[in-house]
């Protein structure tokens, strides 16, 4: 099963959304534990909460430090993008910001052709190191 930003992709992804929620109703797991078992039956990313645990297991730091070390680092890398200036982790990738010249497109209710203004755009380029994980 997927779920993108559109919501649920077919039928039977919908069937067992409902089926799952209906496992929630008579359970008496926190909403927490729900969302780790969705977590892990879905597949869904690391969030925040769970990267900060990890690092604390894998460091000799406390959780609250953890927490502090990521949202430094966050907020080193939105500074430095905001300046249109990248951040280079080596094995790891590069935040980069990018910079997409003005052009001329079409106001699909209008059809009339308008310009569109130069923009920078958020990228990040994994490093090779990275993308030869195995998939």
């Amino acid at each position: 099963m997927k779920i993108s930003h559109r919501g649920l992709e077919s039928r039977s992804d919908l069937f067992f959304f409902i089926s799952i929620s209906n496992l929630f109703q008579y359970n008496d797991l926190t909403v927490y534990e729900q969302v780790q078992f969705l977590n892990i039956i879905l597949r869904i990313d690391m969030n925040k909460y769970e990267l900060v645990n990890k690092m604390a297991l894998y460091s000799d730091l406390t959780q609250t430090d953890c927490k502090k070390a990521l949202e430094a680092f966050m907020k080193i890398v939105i500074e430095n993008l905001k300046n249109h200036e990248q951040v280079a982790l080596t094995n790891f990738g590069t935040f980069l910001a990018l910079k997409r010249k003005r052009r001329i497109g079409v106001n699909p209710a209008t059809g009339k052709k308008m310009t569109i203004p130069e923009v920078y755009v958020t990228k990040f380029r994994a490093s090779k190191t990275l993308k030869k994980l195995p998939k």
